[in-house]
């Protein structure tokens, strides 16, 4: 799966599960509401900079354990690891 349309469709599965339209998350991210549009579509690359915000605003890096007691054992679902910026980044390394 291509990266872009991977951080799209984690996206838009993040945007569903939070109940959030497109609209609301322009709002909260200060983005062109067209612009995340493509970026939900996979027709544009998500910057750092957006993914950020974008995970900030849905609460992406926030673990998801059931109990407190199985936190360590489940990683943050971040949608910065998805970004096409942060692949090329640590491609690089």
């Amino acid at each position: 799966m291509e990266i872009m349309t991977a951080f799209g469709e984690h996206m838009r599965r993040l945007m569903a599960e939070r109940g959030m339209s497109l609209h609301q998350l322009a709002k909260i991210t200060n983005y062109d509401v067209g612009y995340l549009s493509k970026v939900r579509n996979g027709r544009k690359p998500a910057s750092l900079a957006l993914a950020a915000r974008v995970d900030a605003a849905l609460g992406a890096d926030a673990l998801t354990a059931p109990s407190p007691a199985a936190r360590g054992k489940l990683q943050p679902a971040r949608l910065c690891q998805l970004c096409p910026a942060a692949s090329e980044i640590s491609s690089t390394r």
